[in-house]
C-alpha cells in the first residue's frame, strides 16, 4: 500500500518565544530552496491558531528526504525547544475504510443520566509504567456499569431513530459501548473470538440486565506490525501503544499478532477504541444491526 502523506504541525501558542518561531521560519525558507520535497504553510484551522507544514515526499526519495527532516526538527527541539509533531494524513476514502480487514465504528447514546455510576467506574487515561506518556484510548473501567434501563423505553429522540429494536451499540463515555441481545446473537453464531461480554447491572432490580451487555476485547494489539507500519526508533511503546516519534504508515496487524481473533482493542486495557473484522462487519450488516458509523480501518498483514 502506498504510504501516506505525512504533515508536521508547529503550534504557535505552544511555542517558547517568537524568536523560536522566526528561526524556523528560516529554516523552511531554506529547506524548500533546496529540497524538491517542500513545506507548504496551511494557517489556521477554525479556532486554533497554528501552522502546518505538509511535506510532500518524491517517488523513491521518501526514506532519505524522511530522516533528514526529522533529524532537522529534532535538532530544532533540543537547540530551541520547537513543539512539534508529524502525523499521517489519513487519505483512505470512506469506502476504502468499509473494506478494511478490521474496522471501528461509532453509534450512538443517550444523556449522561442513562450512564447512572459513570464517573465512579470510568477511568481517564494515565501515564504508563513503562514510557511514562499518556497514550490516548488508553481509558479503563472499573467495576460494573449501572444504567437506567427507563431510557430504552421512554419517548426520546434516540428511541424515535432507532424504532422499536432500539440501539444495538450505545456508545459509552470514554469510548467503547454496551451491545444489545441481537449483538451478542451475531457474534454468537460466528463462533467469534477475542471478546466477552461483561455484566451490566439494571438501577431499578440492582441485577444484571438481560437487554444490554459491556463489549469488551480481551485481544488488545497497541504495538502493529513493524514491518508494514513504518516508524522512527522506538516511535511507539510496546506496552501501551503511545507514540514519542514520527510513524510512516498506516496501522497493519499481522496473522501472528491476531492468532484467529477477529475482534481486537488498540486501549491496552480492550475497553474503547474497537476494531471488527470484515467478516463480523458484513454479518451486522445483513442482520440489519443500526447505526454503524465506520471511522477508522485496520490493513492486515500476513508473514511467512
Amino acid at each position: 500500500m502506498k504510504l501516506p502523506p505525512l504533515s508536521f504541525l508547529v503550534f504557535k501558542d505552544q511555542q517558547p518565544d517568537l524568536k523560536t518561531l522566526q528561526l524556523f521560519e528560516t529554516f523552511i525558507s531554506k529547506w524548500n530552496n533546496n529540497h524538491e520535497a517542500k513545506f507548504k504553510q496551511e494557517g489556521q484551522y477554525g479556532d486554533a491558531d497554528f501552522t502546518v507544514w505538509e511535506l510532500v515526499l518524491p517517488d523513491g526519495g521518501r526514506d532519505k528526504e524522511l530522516s533528514l527532516i526529522t533529524k532537522e526538527m529534532n535538532l530544532f527541539r533540543e537547540k530551541h525547544g520547537l513543539v512539534w509533531v508529524a502525523a499521517i494524513d489519513d487519505i483512505r476514502s470512506d469506502a476504502h475504510l468499509e473494506q478494511c480487514p478490521f474496522i471501528k465504528f461509532v453509534s450512538d447514546g443517550y444523556d449522561d443520566d442513562f450512564y447512572v455510576n459513570a464517573d465512579e467506574i470510568f477511568t481517564p487515561s494515565t501515564p504508563c509504567d513503562h514510557c511514562g506518556n499518556t497514550a490516548p484510548y488508553s481509558d479503563q473501567i472499573v467495576g460494573a456499569p449501572v444504567i437506567d434501563e427507563s431510557f430504552l423505553d421512554e419517548d426520546n429522540d434516540v428511541n424515535e431513530l432507532y424504532g422499536e429494536e432500539g440501539l444495538d451499540f450505545i456508545n459509552l463515555p470514554y469510548g467503547g459501548f454496551f451491545v444489545s441481545p441481537r449483538v451478542k446473537q451475531v457474534l454468537e453464531s460466528l463462533k467469534v473470538t477475542g471478546y466477552e461480554l461483561l455484566p451490566v447491572i439494571s438501577k431499578t432490580t440492582r441485577k444484571p440486565s438481560d437487554r444490554l451487555f459491556l463489549l469488551k476485547a480481551t485481544k488488545t494489539i497497541v504495538d502493529p506490525c513493524h514491518e508494514h507500519t513504518p516508524r522512527e526508533k522506538n516511535a511507539i511503546c510496546p506496552h501501551c501503544g503511545a507514540r514519542s516519534n514520527t510513524v510512516t504508515g498506516y496501522f497493519h496487524v499481522s496473522d501472528q499478532q491476531l492468532n484467529n481473533d477477529e475482534i481486537f482493542s488498540i486501549n491496552r486495557f480492550g475497553c474503547s477504541a474497537i476494531y471488527f473484522s470484515q467478516r463480523i462487519f458484513m454479518a451486522f450488516k445483513k442482520e440489519k444491526i443500526n447505526k454503524m458509523t465506520v471511522s477508522a480501518g485496520i490493513e492486515k498483514c500476513s508473514h511467512l
